[in-house]
């Protein structure tokens, strides 16, 4: 794929992945990292985090690799100079504390190593789930605790520029609150999700970017695209594009969207476990 274009940037394997890797051809988790990015991976992807907290994943995610060696896993990666994103996958077993525990476990991997690009919270999606159908989870995280886990992150997570938000699965109202809590990232653009398909969710699967510019343009942020590094890059102007759609274009002002998220600072650190339990910081 890199040979036909060399420009594109490939985002790719999740540590789980790459701890079979190193199972299947008796390699160091070192060396299958090297061998990737000579062949041209670009950063890491976060899943297979679910909640790093070895008590729930041996409930809900017993053939994965353990806590330490995820860690493990993302620290060499980000030494080797392979950025990743961090995910959370909540509301199916975990409690609050349990969050709270797995998102100081990612602050304090980006205190050493700077290395995550952004947070992706993953709503858990009960639908065609053998837990589910077992009863060993719960139905779903609820909205207010879809809200919670993007204000409670953007205070918690002091050293995580970007919290990004699902909006493929909330939806664009809910997307738009989820600006104002404390997300400034929206996911990207996808044709398809077949995976939510097969978990049973029933949002639209495709959105556009004028979507994007439908859920931002109220706040008067500002609009920017970025690459899979989370790195400003300048939009084509497609005026084609735009002269099909229904929605007008972003209103640009000077204002960056990273200048109207909530200050950090370390004494939102030990708020967070509260936070979960008494709702939204004023």
């Amino acid at each position: 794929m890199l040979k036909i274009k060399p420009s594109l940037h490939l985002h790719a394997f999740s540590p789980d992945e790459v701890c079979h890797a190193i199972s299947s051809h008796n390699l160091s988790s070192a060396e299958v990292l090297r061998r990737l990015k000579g062949a041209g991976l670009g950063s890491l992807q976060g899943p297979a985090a679910e909640i790093l907290v070895d008590s729930v994943r041996k409930v809900i995610c017993p053939r994965k690799l353990d806590t330490a060696e995820w860690v493990r896993i993302i620290k060499e990666a980000h030494a080797l100079g392979i950025p990743s994103t961090a995910t959370i996958m909540y509301g199916s077993y975990e409690t609050a504390r349990d969050r709270a525990e797995h998102l100081e476990v990612l602050r304090s991997i980006q205190d050493e190593t700077h290395g995550f690009t952004e947070l992706v919270p993953l709503s858990y999606l009960r639908v065609n789930t053998p837990l589910y159908k077992a009863g060993v989870t719960r139905a779903a995280a609820t909205g207010r605790e879809d809200l919670l886990m993007i204000a409670v992150s953007r205070r918690f997570l002091d050293n995580f520029d970007n919290i990004q938000v699902p909006w493929g699965k909330l939806g664009l109202k809910m997307t738009q609150t989820m600006l104002l809590a404390g997300g400034n990232d929206l996911a990207g653009i996808c044709s398809q999700m077949t995976h939510l398909k097969m978990q049973g969710q029933a949002m639209q699967s495709t959105r556009s970017g004028d979507h994007g510019t439908y859920c931002i343009r109220p706040w008067e942020n500002v609009e920017r695209a970025h690459n899979s590094l989370c790195t400003r890059i300048k939009a084509k102007n497609n005026a084609r594009t735009r002269k099909k759609s229904n929605l007008e274009p972003a209103v640009f002002k000077k204002k960056d969207i990273r200048e109207v998220r909530a200050p950090a600072a370390r004494s939102y650190r030990s708020e967070s476990r509260a936070l979960w339990q008494t709702g939204l910081p004023p």
